[in-house]
Order: C-alpha cells, then structure tokens, then sequence
C-alpha cells in the first residue's frame, strides 16, 4: 500500500520550475500543505514519507479521513 499515493512528475516538475523562477526573481511565495512542501524542497530541505511512522503520533496531521493542521504566519523578512 502506497502511504502517500502516486507521484505526479509532471506536476511536480512544473511547480518545480515555478518555484525556482519566483526564487531567482525574489517573488514573494506563499505555500500551503503541498505548496509549502514544496518550496521547502525547492530550498534544498527535506519531508517526512509518512509522520505516524517516521515520528510518531504527536503531530495529528489525519483526523476521519479529514487532513488539517493548524499553521502560523511569521515574517522573517523584519
């Protein structure tokens, strides 16, 4: 059974080439769930396959089927 599903190249190749022209052009990007995934990637950074197994139950990311988390706004530009 996959954890995550199948992959889509072709998307992700595509938001791949929209990241890295906003980076080159400092477009100020913002991301959310995958958007954010990413762009953490795009930067050089790294995911987790799957939470539950890779770090444990803590971070409730699933909730019946429902995927939600809380998220914060920071500036990090000040």
């Amino acid at each position: 059974m996959a954890v995550c599903g199948d992959i889509n190249y072709q998307r992700d190749t595509l938001e791949r080439k929209l990241f890295d022209f906003a980076f080159k052009n400092k477009i100020p990007l913002i991301g959310v769930c995958r958007g954010m995934q990413m762009m953490n990637v795009a930067s050089g950074g790294t995911l987790y396959g799957d939470i539950p197994t890779e770090i444990g139950t803590t971070v409730i990311h699933r909730n019946n089927g429902e995927v939600n988390h809380k998220i914060v706004l920071t500036d990090t530009c000040s």
